[in-house]
């Protein structure tokens, strides 16, 4: 009885000693999960199925590793307990105790290779794309912004349709010939509900003005459809959010913080506890969540996606740059260019 029970808890020690990467990052017994991600799971707008973007193949890439790793961790943990139990019930037999002792010490070299394997991988591409090491845990966990998805869109060509997001310094960027001629847009990014929701924050757009922000909400986010996911030419992630995807890293006074009584309202609407100003540059770091800002960030986004907030920190940079100059910086912005002509006589 105790040669049995001395093997049942070795194993017991050992699945409890897993280490928590390999654990969180594969569960194994999960009838839910896959090894090939669902854009959908991590981005709403994402249509059910639809193909990868780059945020998801790196998702792909990390779920493929820590499947191996675990794979190997449990191989491991078996034909240690293997070892284990050839060693404790034959203990006469001295060419058995070489066996297992062979075969023991062959799991432990391979069982640290594969940890040591894993931590070096996850540090390379912490590392890569977090060089400052503001976030913690597995380097997928990390990502903010990135397209999980690719989206065909046949109605806005270029941009989004090669499943592309922009950002510039200010507000958001453009990329690619105008398909057509530039045209107001309509619903959420018409320019009467523009002129309201600006109004709403205590500014006074013309109607000229309106016209050119309803055209440009078209490139930004598709009137607003698609809000998150922008990236740099280069394409790094950025922290670019909302209708007129509003940098939120960057920081100033007013405009891309978010310090306005509209948008702290709204902040608040959606849980954030928080009085005053947002200050939305302590959130946001090179377009990833500093650690511990989380909170903070999380009511900045829910801030930007409301059309009052997002409209009204576009015309407080409007006021600071009346060429519309925040969307036109960018190399990719010749549709936004395309509207400022059209509607602002830009």
């Amino acid at each position: 009885m105790y040669r049995l029970l001395a093997p049942l808890l070795l194993v017991l020690l050992l699945a409890s000693a897993l280490p928590l990467p390999a654990q969180a990052g594969m569960p194994l017994f999960d009838p839910d999960w896959h090894i090939v991600p669902d854009p959908h799971d991590f981005d709403d707008t994402c249509p059910v199925g639809a193909p990868l973007g780059f945020a998801g193949v790196l998702v792909l890439i990390q779920n493929l590793m820590n499947a191996a790793v675990s794979l190997g961790i449990l191989i491991s943990v078996l034909v240690i307990a293997f070892a284990g139990v050839l060693w404790i019930l034959t203990p006469t037999n001295p060419e058995n105790h070489s066996k297992a002792k062979k075969v023991l010490t062959n799991a432990v070299i391979g069982l640290l290779i594969i940890l040591s394997a894993w931590l070096v991988v996850d540090f390379l591409m912490k590392t890569l794309y977090d060089a400052d090491m503001s976030g913690f845990g597995p380097w997928n966990t990390i990502l903010v912004g990135g397209e999980y998805c690719i989206v065909k869109n046949d109605k806005v060509q270029g941009l989004f349709a090669r499943g592309i997001s922009p950002v510039t310094g200010g507000g958001g960027g453009g990329g690619g010939s105008a398909s057509g001629p530039a045209s107001v847009g309509t619903g959420r990014c018409s320019p009467s509900t523009i002129l309201s929701a600006a109004a709403d924050g205590g500014y006074t757009l013309t109607q000229a003005q309106a016209n050119t922000f309803s055209c440009i909400a078209k490139s930004e986010s598709s009137c607003g459809t698609r809000i998150s996911g922008a990236t740099t030419p280069s394409g790094r992630p950025t922290s670019a959010y909302g209708m007129f995807q509003i940098v939120l890293g960057t920081p100033d006074s007013a405009c891309h913080s978010l310090n306005l009584p509209v948008c702290t309202a709204a902040a608040q609407r959606a849980g954030w506890t928080g009085t005053g100003n947002l200050n939305c540059e302590n959130a946001f770091s090179g377009g990833r969540v500093k650690r511990g800002q989380e909170a903070l960030a999380r009511a900045c986004q829910a801030a930007a996606a409301n059309i009052s907030c997002n409209v009204s920190a576009a015309a407080c940079l409007l006021q600071r740059r009346p060429n519309f100059g925040d969307w036109t910086s960018d190399v990719r912005s010749s549709r936004q260019q395309a509207c400022i002509n059209t509607f602002a006589g830009g």
